[in-house]
């Protein structure tokens, strides 16, 4: 059962009833009027959230059109990070690999974008031939091209491509039913490790759970996706400008006292998550025990800004 509170048609007054999660289904169609989210009269977006035991139980506390497919863009780089991590504790790898063998391009750097490499180029395992921007460690420059340098890696590392390895890691071990890499949507010669995977909101759930229980990572490497890697370091945030202080694990962006920002007011500074410019958006936050994931058909922009952080409020106010 889920509260409507907060999901008010224009000049009623507030209600706090209790309703069916189909019933605030029809409720989400009739009122609440996005204009520029609407698709032939529907709501152009799904979503899911919910809570999070201390037990690890993800419970789904409502969710709308969770069968629907949308690219994921950039919230891909989630499951490369996760992906990484596999292979790292499966040997394969290490955090402090130098892929470039010389240039201290490491495995690690590229995770949390301080290595110095460029938003975009061609990815390459030469450090020669890799566009790069500043000195590792100086700066987090968000970067494609550093996931898609570490796609090679993994590539060379495993014997595999990296879709497929991912598939075993990640995708068929949590049982994401239409959770697909789609070649139009990947980097220029890219492997799709910075975006280039299709899912829906009810598999992005499998992957919310995969990133709070140990079923595909151990305990020590689920804290190196929520833990800070490198604070202090200024740099970008695309879509929300440039952040003193751009707080990132290996793998997620966590929220901190950035402002502004696509998590709440609510929601707590040690909220991790990640967004991707189709209009996808993943958070946990593990203070307030909450959940949110978050696609659409329209690509990230102003409604977002504006939108997410009053969604993710109401998703926190859920939970009190």
């Amino acid at each position: 059962m889920v509260d409507a509170g907060g999901l008010n048609p224009p000049g009623r007054k507030a209600m706090r009833v209790r309703v069916p999660p189909r019933v605030l289904s029809m409720f989400l169609e009739r009122y609440v009027k996005f204009d520029d989210f609407m698709i032939d009269g529907e709501l152009d977006f799904s979503f899911a959230y919910g809570s999070i035991e201390n037990s690890g139980t993800v419970s789904v506390e409502f969710s709308y059109r969770e069968q629907t497919v949308a690219p994921l863009a950039s919230v891909t780089k989630l499951f490369s990070a996760i992906g990484v991590l596999v292979a790292v504790e499966e040997g394969s790898i290490s955090l402090d690999d130098d892929v470039t063998l010389g240039d201290s391009i490491y495995v690690k750097s590229l995770l949390s974008h301080t290595s110095g490499l460029a938003p975009e180029g061609i990815p390459s395992l030469n450090g020669k031939e890799l566009t790069k921007l500043g000195t590792p460690g100086v700066r987090r420059i968000y970067s494609n091209l550093g996931y898609e340098v570490l796609a090679l890696y993994l590539e060379e590392s495993v014997q595999m491509t990296f879709a497929d390895y991912i598939a075993e890691a990640i995708i068929e071990p949590c049982g994401m039913q239409k959770t697909r890499f789609l070649k139009e949507s990947f980097v220029p010669d890219g492997r799709g490790a910075a975006a280039g995977l299709t899912a829906t909101v009810e598999d992005l759930v499998l992957l919310v759970k995969a990133m709070v229980t140990p079923s595909v990572l151990s305990y020590s490497s689920l804290e190196l996706l929520s833990k800070p890697f490198l604070p202090g370091i200024p740099g970008v945030l695309p879509g929300f400008g440039l952040m003193k202080d751009n707080l990132w694990s290996l793998g997620a962006e966590i929220k901190d006292s950035k402002r502004p920002h696509w998590g709440g007011t609510l929601n707590s500074p040690s909220t991790f998550g990640h967004f991707g410019r189709s209009g996808s958006l993943v958070w946990i936050d593990p203070e307030n025990m909450r959940f949110l994931v978050f696609l659409s058909l329209k690509n990230f922009g102003k409604w977002a800004v504006e939108l997410w952080p009053r969604l993710s409020d109401w998703v926190i106010q859920q939970g009190s």
